[in-house]
């Protein structure tokens, strides 16, 4: 009897040693990736997304208003309201700015890392879900452009898609209530994020999957009930949404805005219709995000093949892997118009299974831990090293005109005010040079309004016109008028201090 007892407080210790040493790895992982990501945060050019979607988070605070409006007042219906609730956060938190604007996708990215490391090396093994998780932070495609280091909605909604697919494997496996609550929740807070491909990709996942899950004995219980709990309860949360932008104008308003000008048009190919691709774009941008790492699945399965003398009938795990990394860009294709981010949502199962391949070949090569520590370890660097660093990381902010200059230097300088002019106005222009001064403009006169001046501090006026100008003070031209488009000037009321640090731009 002692024995036993004695068997027992070993294996529970070993346990608990384990969960420890996972806890550590997960800390060390969510370290090194958010401070991988968040390294010089505000020094990559703004895109015109992340410029539209700030501006509506700062007229919305500026306004009051619970959901994002435009200038002109009206509610911005393009996207729904979830990320720029975080983004409003993130600036109510710090401060308005790129940086605290596209933090929440930082941390986003972060968090969906951690739950391929759990994930993978619950099912797979500890290394995988290393391997698995610094390969989707690195994913150049990803950490460049419109992804886990933009002020987008993508990285959220990458993060609730790889948290629902984990859940249906625990509902799968476990079979408990909580997990079936939790994965129907995650779906359905995807109808608040961005459009509704995250439900049809989930839901692509879980019927593809569902016959090899059966096979294996880990069908999902009682199937016909969890498909209906999922879809219903995305479709009470996509027509909330629909309800709460209908009430504040009109559902004829909401039908052709959203559900027809968005979402119609843009299956269409009538939005963007520069970015109509054929069928091979995301095979293409697959290819290209990931590069040499796609042969590791390849390898993996003809050495299957070669070595077992037949044909090679994949385990369960990686019929799940091969699904969930086809399943968003093959749907993807149903769309006229293409972006390489639809394609994302299928990242985080390409990454898992680029990490088992690269696990199993690495045993395969050898028998000693030194000489697959050593394998695995390439894969990540190889992937880090196709990173485009001097326009991820640029060592200096990088902006279309002095204006995103000029907000640099007052928010280093704290003794610097920036304040508008008598009758100061910057017409609203959709040229992108025009939004972007148009947000740092904002940025300075919101900064300028909630801080009160630092002691020594000296006013930067900004005018729109040459008139505004008092005799004897020469202006600084920011930003050149162009057509009908008003121009931006600065007055210098701070020595020639603001002046010089701009000219060595």
């Amino acid at each position: 009897m002692n024995e036993v007892t004695s068997d027992e407080k070993h294996f529970k210790g070993a346990e608990s040693s384990d969960r420890r040493a996972r806890l550590i790895t997960a800390f060390v992982l969510a370290l090194v990736i958010v401070s991988a990501l968040a390294v010089r945060l505000s020094n990559p050019e703004l895109q015109i997304d992340e410029i539209t979607y700030m501006s509506r988070v700062l007229e919305s605070m500026a306004q009051d208003s619970v959901l994002p409006i435009q200038g002109s007042g009206d509610l911005f219906m393009n996207k729904p309201p979830m990320a720029f609730w975080l983004m409003r956060l993130s600036f109510q938190v710090l401060g308005p700015s790129p940086f605290a604007a596209r933090l929440p996708s930082v941390l986003a990215a972060a968090a969906t890392a951690l739950l391929l490391y759990v994930f993978g090396s619950a099912r797979l093994g500890e290394r995988v879900g290393i391997l698995a998780a610094l390969v989707f932070a690195l994913t150049p495609g990803l950490v460049a452009l419109h992804g886990i280091r933009s002020a987008t909605t993508d990285a959220l909604e990458i993060l609730l898609v790889t948290a629902a697919v984990v859940a249906l494997e625990s509902w799968r496996r476990r079979r408990r209530r909580w997990t079936l609550a939790c994965m129907v929740i995650l779906v359905g807070l995807t109808a608040w994020v961005k459009s509704p491909f995250g439900v049809i990709v989930f839901l692509a996942i879980l019927l593809a999957t569902e016959r090899p899950a059966r096979r294996a004995g880990q069908g999902t219980p009682r199937f016909g009930f969890t498909v209906a709990w999922v879809v219903g309860v995305w479709l009470g949360f996509y027509l909330l949404w629909l309800g709460a932008l209908s009430l504040s104008t009109s559902a004829r308003v909401v039908m052709n805005r959203l559900l027809v000008q968005q979402y119609a048009h843009r299956l269409e190919g009538r939005i963007n219709a520069y970015h109509v691709q054929g069928p091979g774009y995301y095979a293409i941008t697959v290819a290209r995000d990931f590069g040499p790492l796609l042969l590791l699945p390849a390898g993996l399965a003809a050495l299957r093949i070669i070595a077992s003398r037949r044909r090679w009938r994949p385990r369960y795990e990686v019929t799940l892997l091969a699904v969930w990394a086809l399943a968003a860009p093959v749907l993807g294709t149903a769309s006229i118009s293409k972006r390489p981010w639809y394609a994302y949502m299928s990242y985080p199962g390409i990454a898992l299974l680029l990490a088992v391949s690269g696990d199993r070949l690495a045993r395969a090569v050898s028998g000693r831990r030194s000489v697959q520590a050593a394998l695995l370890a390439a894969i990540p660097l190889i992937h880090a090293g196709r990173i485009p660093a001097g326009s991820v990381w640029p060592a200096e902010g990088r902006y279309r005109g002095l204006a995103g200059r000029l907000w640099e230097v007052a928010d280093h300088d704290s003794r610097i005010r920036v304040v508008p002019g008598p009758d100061f106005q910057l017409a609203r222009q959709y040229d992108i040079d025009y939004r972007e001064a148009r947000l740092f403009v904002r940025l300075l006169f919101w900064k300028s309004s909630r801080e009160g001046p630092a002691p020594g501090s000296c006013q930067a006026v900004l005018v729109s016109s040459l008139e505004q100008v008092p005799e004897g003070v020469e202006p600084f031209e920011l930003q050149p008028a162009s057509g009908r488009d008003s121009a931006l000037f600065l007055l210098d009321g701070c020595g020639g201090n603001v002046r010089e640090q701009l000219g060595r731009r």
